[in-house]
Formats: structure tokens, C-alpha cells, sequence
């Protein structure tokens, strides 16, 4: 099988327009931007506690989210 000539030279090559923003586009940015924006007050949260990612500990040594859950704290019938 012979292989067929190119019907287009390189000098015929068709330019193309730069695709305009759509609506899917708008939506991306919006989204990199919320994210972007997310992490920055992330990054302040986490230095007005100076980057400390420890869980709080009471004087039993357990973890104070436990230690709350152990006494009822955060059990549906103390909401109520």
C-alpha cells in the first residue's frame, strides 16, 4: 500500500482563532479563585494559632474532644 501525499502543504495550514471565554471557562476561574482563597485564610487560621495542628489535651491526658464526648457534651440529648 502506498502511502498518500499530504493534500496540504505546511505554508496552507489554516490559522485558527484563539477560542473566546465561555460560560464553563468563567466557571473554572471562579473556582481556582474560591480555592486560592480558601488556602489564604487557611494559612491565617492556621498562623493565629502558630501552625500548632495538636489536638488539646485535658488533665487526663486524653483529648479534649473525647474527654467532652465521655462526659455527654456532645450527645443529641444535651442539645435538646
Amino acid at each position: 500500500m502506498a502511502r498518500r501525499k499530504a493534500s496540504r502543504t505546511v505554508e496552507e495550514e489554516v490559522d485558527y482563532d484563539k477560542q473566546t471565554w465561555n460560560v464553563y471557562s468563567m466557571m473554572l476561574l471562579l473556582s481556582m479563585l474560591a480555592i486560592l482563597i480558601g488556602c489564604i485564610f487557611l494559612i491565617l487560621e492556621l498562623k493565629a494559632y502558630e501552625w500548632k495542628l495538636d489536638a488539646k489535651v485535658d488533665a487526663s491526658g486524653r483529648p479534649a474532644a473525647i474527654a467532652a464526648e465521655a462526659i455527654g457534651y456532645n450527645s443529641p440529648d444535651a442539645l435538646a
